[in-house]
């Protein structure tokens, strides 16, 4: 079989495009046979390869073969060809297995047997680092397949003594290949190769003081694949040893200015100290210097300094509570990173002016530069040891660097302070005054590429201080930004300036950018007829901003801008360069339009729907990227035109499902002979890579968020497609290759819900399947998710989805579900807290590493709060059905949250689920008063307000539902809320909210437990709280309650003689036309002043009226 199935080899992976007999044809068909006989013929196929590998003259077809059947060993295949399983091609099939484990056992051991003897029989050195390759990956497939329980040992037990023995062969490729599978074991197969640590220790050792720099290398890269299995202390200590050894690798290639080889060795240490710190940090110091040293060396070896600078990058993110105390190295790395910033390639003018990248400083073939190297670098430093340890050192320099007068070093001072913004943004943002004035002069200096980067600065603060930045610095920056866009000379400082205005608009409010919109879009205006085609997309994109902002505003401008508009969509037509523009221009026109409203645009509407209707129809292509813009574009005309807008949904429909169904490729390859495409995103799993196509999963991201922006525009008029994008979009809830997929498809689900409750009650059984189907998906990915934002996402859409569809909708299995998770939830949020608190006093106080774990205590606590109210929204609905959940599978853990001294997250968040359990769960929440009132009421006076309103509340809900129960306690619970609500700080911004709960608890205690207290007095002393003027919701509740006290004890409100009357008028004065009150209890309280009219003589309830001050007595006559 060996000359058919190497011509089928041939005809298939090697086809020669110049020989007259090639033929796709005959390639396809190479290809799909060989399939075909991976499927029905393994062993012969197996027994092929290695044929081929042992026997054949060629070393192009023995290397061929060696990568093939690396592949062919670990891919699945189908185990039973007769078997189908509805065309499913997944890993999960259950018809597929590995398709090793199809062959016979004799099989099996043949190709073992015969892989080793080739190992070491092979004289090609490509060939046999090939069959290294099929060695160490087969290894580590054995090992997987018995789910890591079997030892490389244990499944191929000549294995490790045959690369012992190769070890200490007095062939130099021998060893090489030893070292080279032993690093890929280490890598592969982890604990499992421990047990022969000790004797592999002698291998590296002798492997990094052989004669062969190719073995010196070799062992180097195989001791880190070690050090990455080793976990203790203990261990570490043993195998430190090999860091000298190692070292003296690196410093003897630089001795012997063996800069290739030395380039490869200082890469391999950045894996080390990104791979295993704690290994090298003995040894640190030493190492850093000579990296030092290096990095610093002008006129060496570019690309050696590069990797040194690298290092010592990796070296900060790593071992950055260690350098943040290391001011002499951060005084020293700091200026060299600006010496590589400084090193900007030397471009005229005219040629800078013509590139359209953003990046300021790459060379004309878009190599990477020193420069590019330094900035990357500044970056991660200022991510990693933060500005406490950074700014002092960096700003020192960079004055000087602004002062200078070669360019080259203002331009880098200004790039240093963009650089540095999101890593050190805690430090610098309270000197935000003095990074302004540092930049200011940068937007008039002589040399555009200055101006260019200041106008980089403030692009960059407007994202990393959004808000405040716009908020405080509008009057300085924006008037900057306008004239810049002047700049035709320099077409891409205009672009910048184009550019920085967008960033600036996507945080700023309208008042921050009326005073100057005539100015900016006159001058964007200009720039839309500029004969570079990346300042006109530039400009359009910034008018598109602006009018996002300022919203109706754009009116005045709507005759000036949208008519130029039109001309770029008409005037690009069918130019494959201006594709883009032409995108952009429609969304522009669009986003005006949204912006001023249906009626301004009607008239315009048809004619800009047709332009969009026939791009649309002109056969696009894939990447054609109007395809994109044509989508949001469609999405915001809907937006803007509402149920106008239906007819044209059978037209853009299709192209979005399309969008949302579109099977993104994804390549798998071993990683050492990946061959990376451009477009892709690849992932490491394992021993091997995949590869995702990055444009398919925008096309899908993008497509999936359409659907939230159709639904929630047209509500029930998009009923006819719910059941189509719903079984679209349900499996991509837990689409984990892509976060912007599933956030997208999470708030697009939720739309679909709104479509169907507004369609009404007769839709209920459809609702429960599609809300009970999204609600156990999301389940799911909440349970398994690990970026927080999504995270916060979906658990929030669970509330949300629970809380739109209300009662009656979910099984109690489904909510014993979500109580389960909820609780193991909860319990992990509070594991990474109690965890990142450790690393706060471990850190001795270290104000930069703080920002890190103050921001996963804050991440998490925020989670642990959303969780709560996943519990607070299915009691609310189902509150009765629910309360046996959770006395199952939440009432221990919520005791244990209530018992918690030392969290006031989980204080408030136990008291919040008690709240809602007494307030929702009627008379089988009550059993629970018992034992948790105790608890609650303490904390009425937590010195968290937070906790303090969730106390105070519940105790007003308790006092309304818990009857003779909490009438045990009323009274003194009653003097404790009196004494909270009478506080001399209980006004306080930060206490206000609370006291205004503990007011309305009040009135709720003396209400619904009259008969336990002195009533009258009782009353009296919440009148004299009124009123509650900030808790819009909490004030229904409390007006309510002052309603029903006037009309059943009128007496008792207004005091003898009237005494309480000018209060109680002061009250309605100032809660009146308000969002205090609803239209009924508004209504209400007019009707009771009629009432007073007539109930008291005329000079009583005229002299209450002037003693109310003027602007409330002119509101009530």
């Amino acid at each position: 079989m060996d000359p058919t199935f190497e011509l089928l080899l041939r005809n298939a992976f090697l086809p020669d495009p110049t020989n007259p007999a090639f033929n796709n044809e005959v390639r396809r068909a190479s290809e799909e046979q060989f399939k075909s006989l991976t499927q029905s013929a393994p062993d012969q196929v197996a027994l092929s390869f290695i044929q081929l590998i042992r026997t054949n003259r060629s070393a192009d077809i023995r290397d061929l073969a060696s990568v093939l059947l690396r592949k062919t060993l670990t891919t699945k295949v189908v185990a039973n060809p007769g078997l189908t399983t509805s065309g499913s091609t997944t890993e999960e099939d259950p018809n597929k297995q590995v398709f090793w484990s199809k062959l016979q056992k004799a099989t099996q051991e043949t190709v073992k047997v015969e892989l080793l003897y080739a190992l070491n029989e092979e004289t090609e050195a490509k060939v046999r680092k090939q069959i290294g390759e099929v060695v160490s990956g087969l290894a580590s497939t054995l090992v997987y397949m018995t789910d890591g329980k079997e030892g490389v040992l244990n499944v191929w037990p000549d294995l490790t003594p045959f690369l012992f023995k190769l070890s200490e062969s007095p062939e130099v490729a021998h060893r090489l290949s030893s070292l080279d599978i032993f690093s890929k074991l280490c890598v592969y197969c982890g604990e499992t190769i421990k047990i022969v640590f000790n004797s592999l220790q002698q291998v590296l050792v002798r492997g990094l003081k052989e004669e062969s720099l190719a073995l010196r290398i070799a062992a180097l890269e195989a001791t880190v694949s070690f050090t990455q299995m080793l976990d203790s202390p203990q261990e570490l200590s043993y195998y430190a040893n090999l860091v000298v050894l190692m070292f003296d690798v690196l410093k003897g290639t630089l001795q012997n200015g063996q800069f290739k080889e030395a380039r490869d060795c200082i890469l391999i240490f950045v894996e080390l100290a990104d791979v295993q710190p704690a290994f090298l940090q003995p040894h640190l110091n030493d190492v850093a210097a000579t990296m030092i040293q290096v990095a610093g060396a002008e006129g060496a070896d570019e690309q050696l300094r590069q990797v040194a600078l690298e290092f010592l990058t990796t070296v900060c993110e790593s071992f950055k509570r260690l350098v943040r105390k290391l001011p002499q190295f951060i005084e020293t790395v700091v200026p060299l990173v600006l010496k590589f910033m400084l090193a900007l390639p030397d471009i005229d003018l005219n040629t800078w002016n013509t590139t359209v990248d953003d990046e300021d400083d790459e060379d004309l073939e878009g190599e990477v530069t020193s420069s590019d190297v330094g900035d990357e670098c500044l970056d991660r430093m200022a991510l990693s040891i933060r500005g406490k340890a950074l700014i002092p050192v960096l700003f020192k320099n960079v004055a000087q660097l602004l002062q200078h007068a070669d360019w080259k070093h203002r331009h880098t001072g200004l790039m240093s302070m963009a650089l540095v913004a999101e890593g050190c943004h805690a430090y610098l943002e309270p000197h935000l005054s003095d990074l302004v004035n540092k930049v200011v002069p940068g937007f008039s200096d002589p040399h555009p590429r200055v101006r260019w980067a200041a106008l980089n600065a403030v692009g960059q603060w407007s994202t990393d201080f959004r808000r405040k930045f716009q908020e405080d610095f509008h009057q300085i920056v924006v008037p900057h930004i306008a004239q810049l866009m002047l700049d035709k000379e320099n077409p891409k400082v205009q672009n910048h300036a184009a550019s920085s205005i967008i960033n600036f608009a996507e945080f700023a409010q309208k008042e921050q950018l009326s005073p100057y919109i005539r100015v900016l879009l006159t001058n964007l205006a200009g720039m839309l007829t500029s004969p570079v085609l990346y300042v006109v997309e530039s400009a359009t994109t910034a008018i598109a901003a602006l009018a996002d902002v300022v919203g109706a505003e754009f009116i005045e401008y709507y005759d000036i801008i949208v008519p130029a508009l039109k001309h770029i969509l008409y005037s690009t037509a069918g130019k494959s360069a201006q594709r883009s523009l032409r995108g952009k221009a429609m969304e522009c026109i669009t986003i005006i339009a949204f912006s001023v409203g249906k009626d301004k645009f009607l008239p315009d509407s048809k004619e800009i729907m047709n332009i969009m209707y026939e791009t649309q129809q002109s056969n696009l292509k894939a990447d054609d990227p109007q395809v994109g813009f044509l989508r949001t574009s469609w999405a915001r005309v809907c937006n803007t035109l509402g149920n106008d807008f239906e007819p044209y949904l059978q037209y853009i429909m299709p192209p979005i499902m399309a969008g949302i169904n579109i099977k993104a490729e994804i390549v798998v390859d071993e990683e050492d002979s990946l061959t990376e495409r451009e477009g892709f995103h690849y992932v490491p799993i394992v021993d091997k890579v995949v590869g995702i196509n990055t444009n398919d999963m925008q096309e899908k991201a993008a497509a999936c968020k359409m659907i939230y922006q159709y639904a929630t525009a047209l509500r029930s008029a998009f009923f006819p497609y719910v059941k189509e994008v719903a079984t679209a979009l349900i499996p991509l809830i837990t689409f984990f290759f892509n976060d912007d997929v599933r956030s997208s498809t999470v708030g697009s689900l939720a739309a679909l819900v709104d479509v169907v409750v507004a369609k009404g009650p007769e839709q209920k059984p459809l609702l429960a399947e599609l809300a009970g189907t999204i609600f156990e998906n999301l389940l799911i990915v909440i349970d398994a998710e690990v970026d927080m934002d999504i995270y916060l996402l979906e658990v929030g859409t669970l509330c949300d989805i629970i809380d739109r569809v209300g009662s009656g909708i979910f099984t109690e299995q489904q909510m014993a579900a979500a109580c389960k998770l909820v609780h193991q939830e909860m319990k992990k949020k509070i594991r990474t807290i109690n965890e990142a608190r450790e690393e706060e006093a471990e850190d001795e106080h270290d104000e930069a590493n703080d920002e890190d774990e103050n921001e996963t205590i804050a991440n998490s606590e925020e989670a642990i709060t959303e969780l709560a109210d996943v519990l607070g929204k299915l009691l609310k609905w189902n509150g009765p059905q629910f309360v046996p959940i959770y006395g199952q599978e939440f009432s221990l853990f919520n005791a244990q949250l209530l018992a918690n001294t030392s969290s006031a997250v989980e204080r408030q968040v136990g008291i919040c689920i008690f709240d809602d359990l007494i307030e929702f769960g009627g008379a089988a929440a009550l059993q629970y008063i018992g034992t948790f009132l105790p608890l609650v009421s303490e904390y009425i006076g937590d010195e968290s307000p937070n906790v303090r309103q969730a106390a105070v509340y519940g105790m007003g809900i308790c006092a309304q539902n818990g009857g003779d129960i909490f009438g045990l306690v009323a009274r003194q619970v009653l003097e404790r809320l009196l004494m909270v609500a009478r506080l001399p700080t209980a006004r306080d911004e930060d206490n206000n909210v609370c006291t205004e709960n503990a007011i309305s608890a009040i009135g709720r205690v003396v209400r619904y437990q009259a008969a336990k207290l002195d009533f009258e007095a009782s009353l009296d002393a919440w009148l004299k709280l009124l009123p509650i003027v900030e808790d819009t919701e909490e004030s229904k509740v409390v007006y309510n309650n002052l309603v029903y006290f006037i009309q059943h004890h009128a007496t008792a409100v207004f005091g003898e003689g009237g005494k309480n009357l000018p209060h109680i008028l002061s009250i309605f004065a100032q809660t009146l036309d308000t969002d205090l009150l609803d239209k009924q209890l508004d209504a209400t309280f007019r009707q009771i002043m009629q009432q007073m009219q007539a109930s008291f003589p005329p000079g009583t309830l005229q002299a209450a009226l002037r003693a109310i001050p003027e602007e409330q007595r002119a509101k009530l006559c």
